[in-house]
């Protein structure tokens, strides 16, 4: 859960770091002289700092045996792969529905400035962020199953309603308030996967969950 949170408060605060060209970052002849140029600078140092984290992972050095036992039984790989096919499902749709779009949508409909648009983003990625901290109690008051259905159906009632609204502040609430709900599902359905499986095959049950 802490990598999905601070991977959403990243996404939070470059939004807002991305919105507001009229600050006066810095403008390059080389990219155009647009006035988001200061941001792809920014990006590409970001992404050079990164270089020294990355060369500093390495291998065990001591090498790794194959298990002699199957990674997962006959029961739990039945549970994994239907639930595998389930979670790909809704992935599907739900990355039909990306920010760049949901943003490209705003601009065309309410024409809003770059700075209010980046703060938009800036708390519907801090209430997706909060979702994944509230997951937990709401799990322990009604179990895991049912906080999944009863997040992520009005999440999706929601975000089917963003259209249909008249203004950008009813908008840009109700995107918001999506994302409050978004993200509930997500470690309440990592601990689900975890509880249908013996303890020895929890790491090879994440992996297929997740990688669909």
């Amino acid at each position: 859960m802490e990598y999905n949170l601070l991977g959403y408060m990243g996404l939070a605060f470059g939004a807002l770091a991305a919105a507001p060209p009229e600050l006066g970052l810095p403008r390059s002849p080389a990219l155009g002289g647009g006035p988001h140029d200061g941001v792809l600078l920014l990006y590409a140092a970001l992404g050079v700092c990164l270089m020294p984290a990355y060369l500093a992972l390495h291998l065990p050095s001591s090498p790794v045996t194959p298990a002699s036992a199957p990674l997962l039984s006959a029961e739990s790989k039945r549970h994994v792969l239907w639930l595998s096919g389930l979670f790909s499902v809704d992935a599907f749709g739900g990355g039909m529905v990306a920010n760049s779009l949901v943003a490209y949508w705003l601009e065309l409909k309410f024409h809003p400035s770059p700075f209010l648009l980046g703060s938009i983003f800036f708390l519907s990625s801090l209430a997706a962020g909060g979702s994944l901290l509230l997951a937990l109690p709401v799990a322990k008051r009604l179990g895991l199953v049912r906080t999944m259905v009863f997040t992520h159906l009005p999440s999706s009632l929601l975000l089917a309603l963003v259209p249909f609204v008249p203004s950008l502040l009813a908008a840009s609430s109700v995107w918001v308030a999506r994302a409050s709900l978004s993200q509930m599902d997500v470690p309440t359905r990592q601990s689900f996967v975890q509880a249908l499986v013996a303890p020895g095959e929890r790491t090879a049950a994440a992996g297929y969950t997740t990688a669909a």
